[in-house]
C-alpha cells in the first residue's frame, strides 16, 4: 500500500483518473490506482475509472490510470497503505520510498532517516 505522497516522491503521472486523497487514507478505502501494463491488460482501450476490479476475492474501485513507466512499476496496482493492513490483514511494511528536497545533501539526509528508523 502507499500514501497520498506516493506520486510526488516517486514523481508518477495520470493518464485518467486522479490519485489517492487524505480521506482514502483515512477510511481504508478500497480505492486503486491501475500500473500502465495491469489497466491495459485488463481493460484495453476501455475506460478503466469507476470500474471494479478483484484482488483475492476483494473488490476495489479504480480511481486513475497510471501513465507509462517502466515494467516494474507499469505492472503494479497500488491500493492505500491502510487499506492494505485492514483489508489484508498486513501490518508490516516491505519498503518505505522518500525523496529529499531540492539543495539538501544527501548524506546527511540518509542519515536523518537512518536515526529516525532506529529510534525506540
Amino acid at each position: 500500500g502507499v500514501s497520498v505522497d506516493q506520486p510526488a516522491i516517486v514523481n508518477h503521472k495520470l493518464l485518467s483518473g486522479r490519485f489517492f486523497i487524505r480521506s482514502d487514507i483515512d477510511s481504508n478505502s478500497r480505492v486503486a490506482l491501475m500500473g500502465y501494463n495491469v489497466n491495459k491488460e485488463l481493460f484495453g482501450k476501455q475506460d478503466s475509472i469507476g470500474k471494479s476490479i478483484q484482488m483475492d476475492g476483494k473488490s476495489f474501485k479504480v480511481i486513475g490510470s497510471l501513465a507509462q513507466r517502466a515494467a516494474d512499476e507499469d505492472d503494479k496496482i497500488l491500493i492505500p497503505y491502510t487499506t492494505m493492513q485492514s483489508v489484508f490483514e498486513n501490518k508490516s511494511l516491505s519498503y518505505i520510498y522518500l525523496r529529499a528536497k531540492e539543495g539538501v545533501d544527501l548524506d546527511e539526509a540518509t542519515k536523518q532517516v537512518e536515526i529516525a528508523l532506529y529510534k525506540d
